[in-house]
């Protein structure tokens, strides 16, 4: 596929951001090479990046068997491996998905349907009272919900330990995920701990040591208070129903607990509509017009 013209060894690792906002860069690449299939060559790691939905949906959906996977050596090393939202597609992956679908599935899902109000209605409450917050009243609804679908237990606020410990979890992951970020995914030897102890530069050791310590917090921290509350009969009986039943049967392996990483699609949904509404005020005006009618 087309792409820029890169240095010799190196290739386009100077083209490529350090922040999470790459798709921007990625975008403008594509449109100067006029392809919605975009090369880059970073050191000796091979890039193809996808920049429209229709090559999206050729390759992930219609011949998903040869290119959909997620690989990524920093979500590995940070011990992140485990969840169903970052492993590579495999057996491991489709024994937890079928665990986590029959927990999770649309039938089921309905006896969240109380605690799906209830954030919703606490989330309005806040656009209310500071809607300039908007961004964060979002993500704190969408990651206390899913905390307490998953674990029973209540967030109050914004700093509550287990939902900074989960947003901190994802911030790790976000950036372990961006393309060419770190050097172990570029150069040949990066699977071997023995090259990296020596190699000046590799500050992806102390971000992998940092970002195992978050991971470790974020789900054990939760997971052990979930334990204990069923214990001591606790928790309410569906969360008890997801928990328990979780544990019964994947002793061994955490990927099927709900998390931010599942979380995200909500989030996104909710900053596209605020950012859909900001630029069309009319659609706004006319959706609230017909509420007034409704409600009154």
């Amino acid at each position: 596929p087309p792409g820029p013209k890169g240095y010799p060894i190196i290739g386009n690792t100077l083209d490529i951001p350090r922040d999470v906002a790459i798709y921007k860069t990625f975008a403008s690449m594509a449109e100067r090479c006029n392809t919605d299939v975009l090369y880059l060559k970073l050191a000796t790691a091979d890039f193809v990046v996808l920049t429209s939905s229709e090559a999206i949906s050729d390759l992930f959906e219609r011949r998903s068997n040869i290119y959909s996977d997620r690989v990524s050596s920093l979500v590995k090393l940070t011990g992140h491996s485990w969840s169903i939202t970052l492993m590579p597609y495999g057996k491991g992956w489709r024994n937890a998905r079928r665990l986590f679908h029959e927990f999770m599935h649309s039938r089921a899902v309905v006896k969240f349907d109380d605690y799906q109000r209830k954030h919703a209605h606490r989330f309005l409450l806040q656009l209310a009272e500071t809607p300039d917050d908007f961004l964060n009243h979002a993500k704190f609804t969408v990651a206390a919900l899913v905390l307490e679908m998953t674990y029973g237990f209540n967030i109050k606020s914004h700093e509550d330990k287990f939902l900074r410990a989960a947003e901190q979890a994802v911030e790790y992951a976000e950036r372990g995920l961006v393309p060419g970020a770190f050097l172990v995914d570029t150069i040949p030897m990066r699977r071997s701990w023995l090259f990296w102890i020596w190699f000046p530069g590799a500050g992806f050791k102390a971000f992998a040591r940092v970002g195992r310590g978050v991971f470790d917090v974020a789900v054990d921290g939760p997971l052990e208070y979930a334990k204990e509350s069923l214990k001591a009969s606790l928790q309410s009986s569906c969360s008890t129903g997801l928990i328990l039943g979780l544990m019964l049967e994947i002793s061994r392996t955490k990927a099927t607990l709900p998390s931010l990483h599942h979380a995200s699609t909500t989030l996104t949904t909710l900053r596209g509509f605020f950012l859909a509404a900001a630029l069309h005020p009319h659609v706004v005006k006319k959706a609230q017009a017909e509420l007034d009618h409704v409600v009154g």
